[in-house]
């Protein structure tokens, strides 16, 4: 009886302790940027687009094995595994568990980044000083590309993916596209599309495929009509499920709202710098979707019509810089 009794303790105390440890770890709190929240449970972290309350992905972190025996380390087993906090850098969700263990995602996908991603992100993406030779014209390229400059961006993806006066590297030439499409840049857009189709440079996915050039279709659609990027949108919807479609349009939508976020940075910045100069900048959308810029500075004046506003104002800013030469 004794025995008995010896084991029914035991097996209350583990009870008590499994449930004490899982009680002491609740969800962390949820986190907001750009109108996307992100939250979790458990070991399942997701993101909703606040605006249509729809989930625009879920993923689940990967789990550690139990030790399968009972000890004084029984709490630190049961809560390892448990989401405890979440926090954001850039466009990467750090994601950190009971054990101490961190994973990074992207925010925008929800995909893991592997360590061997990570440590490649360390190293730079445009090597500005010269493995590739010393032209001046590609190394003034790969500087205003490194700084930034999304036409600069598009155009070196393009020489590294031809191989075009340098190494051929088709994984460098998805990211430079990337880049420049994150700021509004349609033709980038349009290029990550078919490296997604194809699986240029990085794994094909047809639904980021199907993303990327409905984003590029969007893109400036209004004046100039959807083009080959929309004949390419209908061909990629009939190979989808109802739910993938679901999803795509999430992300299409997500992705175009953090997309003209950066590009009124972008164009502010432009209006800024004008202003210093001494123009006064004056911005109209007509109905038939063309970006109107105008910029007057002692009787000079600089026009620009074009579908998006990166464009106009990039435009303006060129001709302005012509009258101060």
């Amino acid at each position: 009886m004794k025995s008995k009794h010896s084991f029914f303790t035991v097996f209350i105390f583990t009870i008590l302790s499994v449930s004490v440890a899982i009680g002491k770890v609740g969800d962390p709190k949820p986190i907001t940027k750009d109108n996307v929240q992100y939250q979790s449970h458990r070991h399942t972290v997701w993101a909703t687009n606040l605006s249509t309350k729809k989930p625009l992905w879920k993923t689940t972190i990967p789990m550690a094995t139990y030790r399968g025996t009972v000890d004084h380390h029984l709490e630190e087993d049961i809560q390892w595994n448990i989401i405890s906090s979440l926090r954001m850098e850039g466009q990467i969700l750090i994601v950190k568990n009971s054990k101490g263990e961190s994973f990074n995602l992207d925010s925008v996908t929800g995909k893991l980044i592997t360590k061997r991603q990570q440590s490649g992100a360390k190293r730079p993406i445009i090597d500005v000083a010269g493995e590739d030779g010393s032209d001046p014209l590609l190394e003034g390229i790969k500087k205003s590309a490194s700084e930034g400059d999304a036409d600069a961006q598009c155009l070196l993806a393009n020489l590294y993916r031809e191989g075009d006066g340098i190494e051929k590297n088709l994984m460098k030439a998805a990211e430079l596209y990337r880049l420049a499409a994150q700021q509004g840049h349609d033709q980038a857009q349009l290029k990550l599309g078919y490296c997604c189709r194809d699986g240029i440079g990085l794994p094909k996915d047809k639904i980021q495929a199907y993303v990327w050039f409905n984003i590029s279709a969007n893109n400036g659609g209004v004046l100039n009509g959807k083009g080959r990027a929309g004949e390419l949108v209908e061909e990629i919807r009939e190979t989808l499920t109802s739910k993938q479609l679901e999803t795509a349009r999430a992300e299409v939508e997500h992705l175009e709202h953090l997309i003209s976020t950066r590009e009124k940075k972008n164009y502010t910045a432009i209006i800024r710098q004008l202003s210093q100069d001494g123009w006064t900048v004056t911005m109209k959308k007509d109905d038939d979707g063309s970006h109107n810029v105008i910029a007057t500075k002692n009787g000079n004046t600089s026009i620009s019509h074009a579908p998006n506003w990166r464009v106009a104002f990039i435009s303006v800013w060129q001709q302005c810089e012509k009258w101060s030469d």
